[in-house]
């Protein structure tokens, strides 16, 4: 696919994303994505941002040989911490989650993406999108 010059792999972060060992509702022990863990510091959170997308980026970079510029957020969630984090990390363009279509005319960060799950209409995608 990369290959083609049609498709890039980019980053949707290394382990971010995970819910395992998580904890929800009253128990909850860290928000899903980039969510902070209960008590952790602001440095540590950044620490961790950081380290996570330095793993995915090298990764990226050493098996398809060009460096990843784009960043979505898992689950779409986001907060300012982390979008400063992965901004000074040298993410171009970010990614959260919606409906609506991307408008750049505001700049390449933050833009809605529409999630494509294995149970999502397509009807219903092409009818409330620029297909329409």
């Amino acid at each position: 696919m990369v290959d083609s010059k049609l498709i890039d792999i980019e980053s949707h972060s290394y382990d971010l994303h995970s819910e395992k060992g998580y904890s929800y509702g009253e128990g909850k022990i860290c928000e899903k994505g980039v969510g902070k863990l209960l008590n952790e510091t602001d440095e540590d959170y950044i620490k961790r941002v950081k380290a996570d997308y330095k793993k995915i980026y090298n990764l990226i970079t050493e098996h398809l040989n060009y460096e990843p510029k784009v960043f979505a957020y898992p689950y779409g969630i986001y907060n300012k911490l982390a979008e400063k984090t992965i901004k000074e990390e040298g993410a171009n363009i970010t990614f959260i989650t919606g409906t609506e279509i991307a408008d750049i005319s505001n700049g390449f960060y933050l833009l809605p993406r529409i999630t494509m799950e294995s149970y999502t209409d397509l009807q219903t995608v092409i009818s409330t999108s620029i297909f329409n």
